[in-house]
């Protein structure tokens, strides 16, 4: 029993991060994630959060990239919180994208421990670079790209900020 509840409280302080690829089923949690305004800032497109019809056309014409669920295993179980993705397969410099849902864990480090899975998922995969595109003022994300080795390397007109990383 002490052992259980020691294994418990390491837990609960170093969660275990896991991905799974997205399946249909966590469509309507991925939708209720991306429509919150703390999420919803910070994704690319402009004006207001997806409708559904959108979310399940995105579903449907997905190509060239694989998303995952990120689940989080603490002292109370596996529970998805977020999201990992990569994009752009068919070229050289795939471009990782990453969005915590459970905002309260934001800071926690479990987004560093989902993009260092995806990177190594991509080394696996023979690529050598990766990518990822940040909105400008998005100082989380660019503070946690920063300190996993990507560096900036261009501005899109849009402000989006260009980082890139090496997988070796």
């Amino acid at each position: 029993e002490l052992r259980r509840n020691a294994e418990d409280t390491s837990r609960q302080n170093n969660p275990d991060v896991r991905l799974r690829e997205v399946e249909e089923g966590d469509l309507e949690l991925l939708l209720a994630w991306r429509s919150n305004e703390l999420v919803h800032r910070h994704f690319t497109h402009q004006g207001a959060p997806l409708k559904w019809h959108q979310h399940w056309e995105w579903w449907k014409s997905r190509r060239h990239r694989k998303d995952w669920v990120i689940l989080l295993t603490d002292g109370t179980g596996v529970r998805r919180v977020g999201v990992a993705n990569v994009g752009k397969l068919d070229q050289e410099v795939p471009e990782i994208g990453l969005y915590i849902g459970e905002v309260t864990l934001w800071g926690s480090g479990v987004g560093g421990k989902a993009v260092r899975e995806v990177k190594s998922w991509l080394k696996q995969q023979g690529y050598r670079r990766c990518m990822a595109g940040i909105r400008e003022g998005n100082g989380r994300s660019i503070k946690l790209f920063s300190g996993l080795g990507f560096h900036q390397v261009s501005v899109t007109e849009g402000g989006r900020r260009i980082y890139e990383a090496d997988l070796a």
